[in-house]
């Protein structure tokens, strides 16, 4: 929606610049568009706080059901600030400090998508330190599939599922299940060719 010259003036004189401006209504609305055009009943959406950390809009995704998609321990902070129950969170990070792993761990965020063996080790780690119970916790891999998802350097290729099984049962946990995203861990650098007939 456009604003008029006197209104812009007005919020950069409250606000300051630069300003970013969000239409709450609008979003909703796109929100509940993109929730009904999933049939599926058991359907769960997430929002990726990576893409916009602002409190009043993640509150806006919070009050519409949805829960939290975090890549880093502080877009997890950001959603508890926005009122976020940690079981709502999914951790999917990369490369976590097992400091951080820790962090997530005592603010109660429950499930963590890991993509290397050695980060699901390393959690094993952590959490045996914590002494936590396991039901509380929810692992799964993030599947690299080179036939879907193309060369990637990101993820759990299923030669490794027994090794992780393996890993997750000596912490007293379980792998419940996978994760895929794409859109990141490619090793391409070129568009594909195509041709035009």
């Amino acid at each position: 929606m456009p604003y008029s010259l006197q209104v812009a003036s007005e919020l950069l004189e409250t606000y300051g610049s630069p300003l970013y401006v969000y239409e709450g209504d609008s979003l909703r609305q796109t929100i509940q568009q993109i929730a009904q055009s999933i049939p599926y009943p058991h359907k769960q959406f997430h929002f990726a706080s990576v893409t916009n950390g602002n409190i009043s809009l993640l509150q806006i995704f919070r009050e519409a059901g949805w829960g939290l998609h975090a890549n880093t321990p502080g877009d997890a902070y950001l959603g508890l600030k926005a009122g976020f129950a940690p079981p709502k969170i999914v951790d999917s990070g990369s490369n976590l400090r097992p400091e951080e792993m820790a962090q997530l761990l005592e603010w109660g965020v429950p499930t963590f998508n890991f993509d290397s063996i050695s980060q699901l080790q390393q959690f094993g780690d952590v959490y045996q330190n914590k002494n936590l119970s396991p039901n509380l916790t929810r692992l799964r891999l993030r599947l690299n599939l080179p036939a879907v998802t193309g060369e990637s350097r990101i993820g759990v290729r299923p030669a490794e599922f027994p090794a992780a099984v393996k890993i997750a049962q000596a912490a007293g946990l379980k792998i419940s299940g996978l994760h895929f995203y794409r859109g990141t861990g490619t090793n391409a650098t070129k568009a594909p060719k195509s041709s035009m007939r």
